[in-house]
């Protein structure tokens, strides 16, 4: 995830703006949606952090994005630099 982030830095840079809001936005409702069903499936705390955390693959999201074209790679660029802030302030 660093590699690709560094090799297309400028340009993730330059769409920051444009794609950070929505970034943010799809990363938090989708940890909070796949905490809360993993609660309401009655698992515990630790459990569900994993869930939370476990459903997203932004390696896999760049992978894909850069076969195709690169400028695909920058809402997957932001969207693991936002991850590793809020999964890291999920309680376990």
């Amino acid at each position: 995830m660093v590699g690709a982030i560094a090799s297309e830095y400028d340009t993730v840079a330059e769409s920051l703006e444009a794609v950070a809001g929505a970034a943010l936005a799809l990363n938090i409702a989708a940890m909070a949606v796949s905490y809360a069903m993993s609660r309401l499936a009655r698992l515990d705390s630790r459990q569900s952090t994993a869930i939370a955390l476990g459903v997203h693959n932004s390696t896999l999201a760049i992978a894909v994005g850069a076969t195709l074209a690169a400028e695909l790679t920058i809402p997957a660029a932001v969207y693991s630099s936002f991850m590793v802030v809020t999964g890291g302030a999920l309680p376990g």
